[in-house]
């Protein structure tokens, strides 16, 4: 029973992630907000206030889909929020000196998740 709960609550949070990024992504390629700054990924140490709630908010629901992803052993690299999360990596990724910008990054995940 609980299993059943668990996907259904996955379910869930993959398809409000999907409906956020959605929304917020052509926002992104068009101003640069700072999407891919959160508290787990944040390379500059930015404040909060520098990169709104929205990012922590998406970085909460994305958490709690892997936990329910790891708990029953699913692994999906094309979940919504595996693809969140591996942008956020990339961006914070400051090894990585020909990494994306936040517009071009947003393209990317939006042009990711219309397969999805």
């Amino acid at each position: 029973m609980r299993k059943n709960a668990d996907n259904e609550r996955l379910v869930s949070i993959e398809k409000e992630i999907h409906r956020r990024l959605t929304e917020v992504l052509p926002l992104v390629v068009v101003d640069g907000r700072p999407l891919f700054t959160n508290r787990d990924f944040n390379p500059h140490g930015l404040l909060p206030a520098h990169y709104g709630d929205e990012p922590d908010e998406l970085l909460d629901l994305c958490r709690e889909a892997e936990s329910l992803r790891r708990r029953q052993g699913i692994r999906d690299e094309a979940a919504p929020s595996a693809l969140y999360l591996g942008a956020c990596a990339q961006a914070a990724n400051l090894d990585n000196h020909h990494r994306l910008g936040p517009r071009r990054r947003a393209a990317r995940l939006l042009e990711a998740l219309r397969d999805v």
